[in-house]
């Protein structure tokens, strides 16, 4: 049987692992005033002061616990004493442990290079994107600028040059004549960009997310591959359908030319439509949701098999298992509109989504329920206002740093 007067001397005399802080605190949180270190907790809590190493914004945190404690054993002063010890005795076994677990998190944060700090120095993302060329180069496309066009040429929507196909030459250069290249767009976390592809079809990129197209199509289909999320606007193009008999007998006949987007293990096939395609690789699943037109889904597991969608449903990819629901497909596609929409959207598709935007790294401690979110949020917050919405729906939060990079932890 672990002898917790022992352990709480070993907490008091700085001895204690993380480990055993930990234990501690769970102790308190099960036993209540049942536990046998009731006493000694109270003698410490009358002579706790706070740490004078702390900084400012720690001490604080400490004087605002010991109000909030004040007031919470002051409103409960017409109460049985036992009633009243029940309900604040955890409460002051955490101010006790919140000074040393705060000198022991600020000597761990030291070791880890971590720190907490605003929300409201995380800024939301933008435009943002880079172009890779055939021979490897990378062309950094501009902030000011939301996306490009893809013709003999790539320029911006101002017709500013960005890259020339001939030699791969880039903006202030002479222009090319446009020969047939792979190009690369790829946008990263916390970037969106657009692009008009050379059959006129729009795409319009999320954050994170990668899309290879050819400078021209040609042939009889149009072939891209995604990895990430982005929404589509395809054009209809037609091709010529030449054979010898066919020339010598009647006109050439024009043909409607499919549009397929490749993307984790599905295929996507259209002719000219909206949709929206979400197909991280960190994900669970793929979403493919239909605005308007029609499309049809196939899965390279099984190439026999195809789901045809019409305009409000949704296919849910899992592996080889397939559903298909209808959706408010607002919800779906808002991202491409400047929003966040939730409708009974669970917690980590919302964590998801903000780590993406905002390039924050998601971590979560302990048992976390399950969470639902609804209503619609503006991607043009920064993170601290978005948060907060949150809060008011149930959620736990803090924010650090560790060597360099911002940290979202999402608390039981």
């Amino acid at each position: 049987m672990r002898d917790w007067n022992e352990l709480y001397t070993r907490y008091l005399n700085k001895q204690c692992s993380e480990e055993e802080v930990r234990m501690l605190l769970e102790h308190f949180r099960l036993e209540g005033a049942a536990s046998e270190l009731l006493s000694r907790i109270q003698t410490e809590l009358a002579r706790t002061n706070i740490p004078e190493r702390d900084t400012p914004e720690v001490s604080a945190a400490f004087r605002r616990i010991h109000h909030q404690l004040t007031k919470q054993i002051n409103s409960e002063t017409d109460e049985s004493p036992k009633v009243r010890r029940f309900r604040w005795i955890p409460y002051a076994a955490a101010v006790i442990l919140a000074v040393g677990v705060g000198m022991l998190g600020l000597e761990y944060g030291q070791r880890n290079q971590q720190h907490f700090f605003d929300a409201t120095d995380i800024g939301p993302g933008g435009n943002k994107a880079t172009l890779t060329l055939a021979d490897g180069r990378i062309v950094n496309l501009s902030p000011g600028h939301d996306g490009i066009i893809v013709g003999d040429e790539v320029t911006y929507g101002d017709g500013r040059l960005v890259v020339g196909f001939d030699s791969g030459i880039t903006a202030g250069e002479a222009k090319g004549t446009g020969t047939i290249q792979p190009l690369l767009l790829t946008t990263p976390r916390g970037g969106t960009y657009k692009v008009v592809l050379s059959d006129g079809t729009k795409v319009w990129l999320n954050s994170a997310s990668t899309l290879r197209y050819p400078s021209r199509f040609v042939g009889n289909e149009r072939v891209v591959e995604l990895e990430g999320e982005a929404y589509f606007e395809v054009s209809k193009q037609t091709q010529q359908a030449t054979n010898d008999l066919a020339m010598q007998t009647k006109p050439t006949q024009s043909q409607n030319m499919p549009f397929r987007v490749k993307s984790k293990g599905q295929t996507v096939e259209v002719l000219g439509t909206q949709f929206n395609v979400s197909a991280y690789p960190d994900d669970r699943e793929m979403k493919t949701t239909l605005v308007e037109g029609h499309v049809r889904v196939m899965l390279a597991s099984d190439s026999k098999s195809s789901f045809s969608l019409r305009p409000g449903q949704q296919t849910i990819v899992r592996g080889s298992a397939v559903d298909i629901q209808h959706v408010d497909v607002t919800t779906f596609v808002a991202w491409k509109e400047g929003l966040f929409s939730f409708n009974e959207t669970e917690l980590q598709t919302v964590m998801n989504q903000l780590s993406r935007w905002y390039d924050v790294e998601i971590n979560y401690h302990g048992d976390i329920p399950p969470t639902y979110y609804y209503g619609a949020i503006s991607r043009n917050e920064n993170l601290a206002s978005v948060l907060n919405l949150l809060k008011e729906s149930g959620l736990n939060f803090k924010v650090a740093k560790e060597n360099g990079t911002n940290k979202l932890v999402v608390l039981p």
